[in-house]
């Protein structure tokens, strides 16, 4: 009967065994879109979890101190009360912390979706890298091959032999570092939406260019509106006027503060706006410039395998082809993506902001 619990531990650790490299496999082959990987970013991140809880315990300290002060004078807006002061004073201060939290939240909540872009983007254009260089290699070392047998046949020198080995060196060392490069990307990509640091989801959505349809003005005036950091500025200044009488500890040298600090975050916001703008129009401007050598890039290749085919091109030379046409497309994607992360923060600059200024936090990974 003793045998009997050790059995069933044995048993327990062989499923164990059996089921994490499955459930490992299952990680690394889960096809995963952007869209997916917003919603467990929303449901794995702290710094929302934080931002909902501060909510409502903005609303609940607003709550208890408008009933505070209705408790203590009921008709304080038309009587006056002594010792009233510090009771309204309370209530002005805790709506406009409500006012806030609630902002802030919304803002936190689309810092969290504009970090998981930029999170997906990096996989994208890492991968990019990673077959680039694995094509960059291959066509090295085809290269090396032919040198060395051009070397045996003393067509080319020793120095042009060890030109060619150095050449592959660095293709190979490009090659590891691009893929530590994307280890890294993934692990933060992980980190953020809460699966495991090793799993290697499929990245399976393809994001297309689309030009910025908005203009300057309009994107400037809608982050003032929705920018946490410029109402809180614009709250704080006018919370000041209306307690000077009410709140002794308020001056007026006070609310000459508050309203040049009020006047400093909208004019940051702004400035923030119009530098994400003229990066979307640069990015903008490059596009057809990239998609013209792209189309170059696979024009030459065509040509170069028909060549091939009548015996007046090698093999080296299809090789060399389907390398630059691999980075075209690689700085096509890298620019398209780059667009597209960044016409999301001029349609979101609070977020940008917002995650610059504080970073977006997610619970480790469980």
């Amino acid at each position: 009967m003793r045998r009997l619990p050790t059995i069933v531990m044995v048993v327990f650790l062989f499923l164990m065994l059996m089921v994490m490299p499955a459930r490992a496999e299952e990680n690394n082959e889960m096809e995963l879109t952007l869209e997916e990987a917003i919603k467990k970013a929303l449901l794995h991140s702290d710094s929302l979890k934080i931002s909902e809880l501060e909510l409502q315990k903005s609303e609940e300290l607003k709550d208890d101190a408008a009933y505070a002060l209705a408790r203590f004078s009921p008709n304080w807006a038309t009587d006056y009360t002594p010792g009233v002061e510090p009771l309204y004073v309370a209530r002005e201060q805790s709506k406009m912390g409500y006012e806030v939290a609630r902002k802030k939240q919304a803002a936190v909540k689309d810092s969290v979706i504009l970090a998981t872009h930029k999170a997906y983007y990096d996989v994208l254009k890492k991968e990019a890298q990673v077959s680039l260089a694995t094509l960059t290699v291959e066509n090295d070392a085809l290269k090396l091959s032919n040198a060395r047998l051009s070397y045996t046949n003393g067509l080319i020198s020793k120095q042009a032999l060890m030109g060619m080995e150095t050449q592959l060196a660095v293709g190979r060392a490009a090659l590891a570092a691009a893929r530590i490069e994307l280890d890294k990307t993934y692990k933060a990509l992980n980190l953020l939406i809460g699966l495991p640091e090793n799993a290697r989801p499929v990245l399976v959505d393809k994001i297309d260019f689309s030009p910025f349809q908005g203009d300057l003005a309009s994107q400037q005036t809608l982050a003032l509106d929705e920018s946490p950091n410029v109402m809180s500025a614009i709250e704080n200044a006018q919370l000041k006027e209306r307690l000077k009488g009410w709140d002794e500890n308020t001056s007026d040298e006070d609310i000459e503060i508050a309203r040049l600090q009020a006047g400093m975050a909208q004019d940051q916001v702004k400035e923030l706006v119009r530098t994400l703008y003229n990066s979307v129009k640069t990015l903008e401007e490059n596009y057809i410039p990239a998609q013209n050598n792209l189309r170059l890039a696979e024009e030459n290749l065509r040509v170069t395998k028909i060549k091939y085919e009548i015996g007046m091109a090698t093999k080296s030379d299809i090789n060399e082809a389907e390398k630059n046409l691999a980075d075209a497309q690689q700085k096509l994607l890298q620019l398209t993506l780059d667009h597209a992360y960044y016409k999301l923060a001029l349609e979101k600059p609070w977020a940008y902001n917002y995650t610059g200024s504080t970073g977006v936090s997610s619970s480790n990974t469980r």
